[in-house]
């Protein structure tokens, strides 16, 4: 309504708009696109334009006030260093063009609807809609952007997206929070009074609801990003244990090579272009390795030979050398032996450590001598490489090399025999940029720590990953920000060290990583509130209330049902785990025990024989031990498959525990089941199990009972079977011992 006001009240109405702005403004704020310009919603541009309408259109400098202290805490809009009037030009922009985009909103509803403004019929309507909220908020979200771009605070390249994020956050606040307003005032009251809590209940319940949707899909998708955040660290780390397997595989590559070729009756001694065509061959596809060497062990009374014979091959400057207190590289004092660096490739990069007594050092004389007491790779602690030109830690990885092609049984043997080491030489930092490559997390930073000495922490390396993907070691090793929450750490076992793997996330990584769909569904909420406004404004409460209740009932329903669909799965698979084996997938022990109680009991009533066998895995022990846990779960599962195969349907199998199965075959006796058995041993027998690289053979031992007396009990004929299998293992594995239900020898 247009009144006239005296210049006092027009100014306390303007500032009373102006704080009105910029309250709204910060309220929409966490709805804003970075740098923060560019709302989703714009409460700012409907209470600009309502205010205008209700009172005057003399109260636009409350408008232009408003935008402008809204947009001074924005970046690149207030003063950053020295103050210079140019901090402010872009505010000034922002404001007017929210300026005019608000007398330009109350011009065009006046002029196509005259006053006082009703909307009542669905032409006018339609025309608020698409005239003056639409059409007409492109004056704002065109000056804004514009200045924008003129102030550098976006590119060429994001004019079009800031500017549709602008234009369709002002339409909306346009569209819903002009009636809303009007509403409240009631003003006029044939028109608006009555409509007062009809459309502003439910239009900002309905605003709620979706910013709270909003609010909601951003935090899951947060959520979804930690896990995948967590799952990708989880993936760099099985990637470094990957290739430190590799690694592992060359060291043993070389072991093999300096025996087959100098040391266990070979063709003669080793040379340095022999180890250099060798090694070669793996340098060049393996990445993070410094180096790879060969280390002999040479007595004192054999020092002065070696350095001759390295000499002559035209190594002039050769000789034994060790680290001074000063750090500095010095011909190596006499002591009883060394472990000099003979071999090393690549050799122009390595050069400087060729003669190094390794033994020298305390650090790398403990791993050599864990090393070749324990015949496997043992690592050091992190060191400074005798060729480091950098700042990089380094490990050095000792794998013994015997005189002899099978590892020494004695540690006294063990001492004795050995020749030297193949050596790995790796730095640290190349180590996990190679084991990243590929999988790098934009805007990360990655520590790796050894942490194998109780209660000491070694930092080993820090690696930087940038927003286009490009990774870096850093120098120093900056800690977690105090209110970073996503730290993700992975401990590693590296040649008998352990080391932890900790990545976390810097201020660019969630903006970087994280999608538009939040965005999107917030947009499509706000923009689905326009139309339920325009909407709204021609139907009656009671049929809004209606149709809002008959969609909460509807998603209740749907939430119940999956509720219900949820617990029957879940109860489905408890029932499942209650009587299954997880492993071999096999019914388990309990269900196995129940079943034989009941043959027992139908025994007592048909007279109908059956045979009880146990089955246990010979050496199953020594699987586990050699090839690890893993490859005993693998045999496991392949056997219960084999066996589930062989039996028939009207038999039950289970896995008893351990590598025991247990198996109930109906209708049967000693005599009957004799055959059948031999063949299931000889399935079993015949299985070849891939783990790794490694074909495993397996066989198993048998104990069976027959039930055809009907006077034994369960816990007996158990006991029974148990000792045929027990006598199979005594006769030397892989037989089969029946017994009949009393005990005695029926078959073997």
């Amino acid at each position: 309504m247009s009144r006239q006001l005296s210049t006092f009240r027009t100014a306390r109405a303007a500032l009373v708009l102006a704080a009105l702005y910029v309250l709204a403004a910060k309220l929409a704020a966490p709805l804003t696109l970075p740098p923060g310009y560019a709302a989703a919603v714009s409460p700012g541009a409907g209470i600009a334009l309502a205010g205008l309408m209700l009172f005057s259109y003399r109260l636009w400098p409350g408008v232009f006030i408003g935008a402008f202290a809204a947009s001074l805490w924005l970046p690149k809009a207030g003063a950053v260093g020295a103050f210079d009037l140019s901090h402010l030009l872009l505010p000034a922009t922002i404001a007017t063009g929210a300026s005019l985009q608000a007398l330009l909103g109350r011009f065009a509803s006046v002029k196509l609807d005259g006053l006082p403004f009703e909307l009542i019929t669905p032409l006018s309507i339609v025309r608020f809609v698409l005239v003056t909220g639409f059409l007409v908020s492109t004056v704002g979200a065109s000056v804004g952007v514009t200045g924008l771009f003129a102030a550098n605070v976006i590119t060429a390249d994001e004019i079009g997206f800031y500017w549709l994020n602008w234009w369709v956050g002002n339409s909306i606040g346009v569209i819903v929070f002009v009636p809303v307003l009007f509403a409240l005032r009631g003003s006029p009251v044939e028109s608006w009074g009555w409509r007062r809590w009809r459309i502003t209940a439910p239009l900002v319940g309905a605003l709620i609801a979706v910013t709270t949707i909003f609010f909601w899909a951003e935090s899951q998708e947060e959520q979804d990003l930690e896990e995948s955040f967590h799952a990708r660290v989880q993936v760099i780390a099985e990637s470094l244990d990957k290739q430190w397997a590799t690694y592992m595989e060359n060291l043993y590559g070389i072991r093999g090579f300096i025996g087959t070729t100098a040391l266990w009756g070979g063709p003669g001694e080793m040379t340095s272009s022999r180890f250099r065509q060798f090694v070669s061959q793996n340098l060049s596809r393996l990445s993070g390795v410094q180096a790879l060497s060969f280390n002999p062990v040479v007595m004192a009374d054999q020092r002065g030979v070696m350095e001759e014979a390295m000499r002559a091959r035209g190594y002039l400057n050769f000789s034994f050398q060790e680290r001074s207190n000063t750090g500095e590289l010095v011909q190596a004092g006499p002591r009883d032996k060394y472990v000099v660096v003979q071999f090393i490739e690549p050799h122009e990069e390595n050069k400087a450590a060729l003669g190094f007594d390794v033994y020298s050092n305390p650090a790398r004389r403990m791993a050599m001598d864990e090393a070749r007491d324990g015949g496997r790779p043992v690592a050091t602690a992190p060191i400074t490489l005798v060729q480091e030109t950098e700042s990089q830690a380094g490990i050095l990885v000792f794998l013994p090399v015997y005189r002899t092609q099978v590892i020494p049984e004695s540690i006294e043997q063990r001492r004795t025999q050995l020749a030297g080491f193949a050596v790995g030489v790796f730095r640290i930092g190349d180590l996990i940029r190679s084991a990243q490559q590929g999988l790098e997390i934009k805007n990360t930073i990655s520590h790796l720590y050894d942490v194998s000495d109780e209660g000491q922490v070694h930092p080993l390396a820090a690696f930087g990953v940038d927003g286009r993907g490009q990774g870096a070691a850093v120098a120093a090793f900056p800690r977690p920000a105090p209110t970073a929450t996503l730290i993700s750490s992975q401990r590693l076992d590296i040649g008998g060290r352990v080391w932890r793997l900790e990545i976390w996330p810097e201020a660019g990584f969630f903006s970087g990583e994280r999608s538009l769909i939040s965005w999107i569904v917030l947009k499509g909420g706000l923009l689905l509130l326009a139309v339920f406004c325009a909407f709204m404004l021609t139907l009656t409460g009671r049929t809004i209330a209606e149709t809002r209740q008959s969609k909460t009932l509807a998603d209740l329903n749907q939430n119940l049902a999956r509720e219900v669909r949820e617990r029957e799965e879940a109860q489905r698979e408890l029932e499942r785990l209650a009587t299954h084996d997880p492993l071999t997938g096999l019914k388990n022990r309990r269900v196995f025990d129940q079943t034989l109680d009941e043959w027992i009991a139908l025994f007592q009533r048909q007279k109908s024989p059956f045979v009880v066998c146990i089955i246990d895995l010979d050496h199953f022990k020594q699987i586990n031990d050699v090839y690890g846990h893993l490859a005993g779960d693998a045999v496991l599962a392949e056997i219960g498959r084999c066996l589930s195969k062989s039996v028939r349907d009207t038999d039950v199998i289970a896995r008893y525990g351990g590598e025991e199965f247990a198996l109930l075959l109906r209708d049967t006796n000693a005599g009957g089941s004799a055959s059948f058995l031999e063949r299931l041993r000889h399935a079993v027998e015949s299985l070849s199990v891939q783990v790794a690289d490694h074909s495993l053979a397996v066989t198993a031992s048998f104990g069976a009972a027959e039930y055809s007396d009907g006077a034994t009990d369960a816990v007996t004929l158990m006991r029974i079977a148990d000792e045929g299998l027990y006598e199979a293992k005594a006769r030397g594995r892989n037989q089969i011992v029946l017994k009949s239900g009393n005990g005695t020898e029926e078959r073997t």
